[in-house]
């Protein structure tokens, strides 16, 4: 079943996790502290993250899809290792 046939509309949250070098990950925190309440900054680390990976979906949809959005995925995604092991950043899994 696909979202949309789920009846479900946004905003439909869920929870993922994900493995970021701590230094990432305090510099995040650091953003967040310091950008909590003013113009264009964030008052969460959820907020940061899904606009960061909205952004990256936006990039990617323009390099690797004609601009187009990706469509949601149908529920299927592959665990473990990733399937290419050459990261975009060189990142080890």
């Amino acid at each position: 079943m696909t979202i949309e046939e789920s009846g479900f509309t946004e905003p439909l949250r869920t929870t993922m996790t994900v493995r970021v070098r701590l230094s990432v990950k305090k510099s995040a925190e650091t953003a967040v502290l310091s950008t909590a309440g003013r113009a264009g900054g964030h008052s969460s680390m959820n907020s940061l993250v899904e606009a960061a990976i909205q952004r990256e979906l936006e990039s990617l949809a323009t390099q690797f899809n004609e601009g187009d959005p990706f469509p949601p995925n149908d529920g299927r995604f592959r665990k473990g290792r990733p399937a290419m092991t050459n990261t975009r950043d060189g990142d080890e899994a």
